[in-house]
């Protein structure tokens, strides 16, 4: 059995690199994948090597999120994770950018991730269960001068991701941006790893208070251990320039032990 048997996942940018790696990941662990993208012929032949679907997808585009949406739930019923993976770079700083280029790096990579969450948080709402996985990158942990939209961008995906998660724990709605995991996560059981969300300690106890009272507890995004897991996935190299996962658990301490997916850990940045 796989971790993610019966889910329905739905990955953006899915038709080469990252995205296409996320999709082999989940399909290997039993989701249903739909990818999506704008490169027809690449995204068709990338789903059917898992048996998964594609459909067509300008992840600026509102109304055609709730069309994917739509069809996915006309589908299966349901769905289950999205992954916000969907994002361009231009190597344009401060001194060069046109505001042409920087509006079009922040539509598809922040606005696209909003109005992804926007398309499928009333469905997970409604069956009381989800995951919501937006892909940032270390630029948007530390900023740098190559691409001054795309830090930008990754910057304000964190943010959203800190609001949104707080807002959908009640319903049962989990929601994650990926960080690199600490450089000494080979070094102690999955099982003694405490999940962090962007901002204070997760409780360990999800009956406790953890010293922020009752109302505190209940809004707090995941309010229990989590569980690193570590398999091959996790050192796929696309080398590709701007659309790889380059997870070195060795590197990094930005953040510390952190699980991104429901069952499936996967770290990631652009």
């Amino acid at each position: 059995m796989g971790r993610l048997d019966g889910k329905i996942a739905l990955i953006t940018g899915g038709a080469r690199g990252q995205g296409a790696a996320e999709g082999t990941l989940f399909a290997a662990e039993g989701a249903t994948v739909i990818i999506t993208d704008v490169l027809d012929a690449e995204g068709e032949a990338m789903a059917a090597t898992f048996d998964g679907r594609y459909l067509h997808h300008d992840v600026t585009d509102e109304d055609r999120w709730r069309e994917v949406v739509a069809t996915i739930i006309g589908w299966f019923g349901r769905v289950d994770v999205l992954v916000n993976n969907a994002g361009i770079y231009r190597s344009e700083n401060l001194l060069t950018a046109t505001q042409a280029t920087y509006r079009q790096v922040i539509d598809i990579n922040q606005v696209g991730v909003f109005l992804g969450m926007q398309a499928v948080a009333q469905a997970m709402i409604d069956q009381k269960s989800g995951s919501i996985v937006n892909i940032s990158s270390i630029a948007g942990l530390r900023g740098g001068g190559g691409s001054i939209a795309y830090v930008a961008s990754k910057f304000a995906v964190r943010g959203m991701t800190k609001s949104a998660a707080v807002q959908l724990a009640p319903h049962g709605v989990r929601e994650f941006d990926p960080p690199r995991p600490d450089r000494d996560a080979d070094a102690a059981p999955a099982s003694e790893y405490r999940l962090r969300e962007h901002g204070p300690m997760a409780c360990p106890d999800p009956d406790a208070t953890c010293g922020r009272g009752e109302r505190g507890r209940k809004t707090r995004p995941l309010p229990r251990l989590g569980r690193q897991q570590l398999f091959d996935g996790c050192r796929i190299r696309h080398r590709r320039r701007h659309d790889r996962i380059a997870h070195d658990p060795r590197r990094g301490r930005d953040h510390e032990n952190y699980s991104p997916a429901s069952a499936l850990g996967l770290y990631g940045h652009h």
